[in-house]
């Protein structure tokens, strides 16, 4: 189970780092390329894949004690902030 805490959170962690180059553009208004239009697309559909894949583990796995609240807690924070940050992306970009 920790191990597939550990694979979330590096996951996370990875497509969080990706996502800081469209924040840096934001940041200068800069208008995205079609190209990096589609990387963001993309970049978006990995964080929702990682958040259903961890949220369905921990839903359909019988966890260890004291795992199950602080796992759902964990995925709820995750899922909450990539939610938030999503959606700034999207809305940024379609002006």
């Amino acid at each position: 189970m920790k191990e597939s805490i550990k694979t979330y959170l590096n996951t996370n962690e990875d497509l969080s780092n990706i996502s800081d180059q469209f924040e840096e553009m934001m940041d200068s208004d800069q208008q995205l390329t079609k190209a990096e239009a589609k990387k963001l697309e993309q970049l978006n559909d990995l964080v929702k894949e990682n958040d259903r894949n961890f949220s369905t583990y921990i839903s359909h796995n019988t966890l260890p004690e004291g795992y199950k609240k602080e796992s759902e807690r964990i995925s709820r924070f995750i899922m909450g902030s990539n939610q938030i940050f999503i959606f700034f992306l999207k809305k940024f970009y379609k002006r």
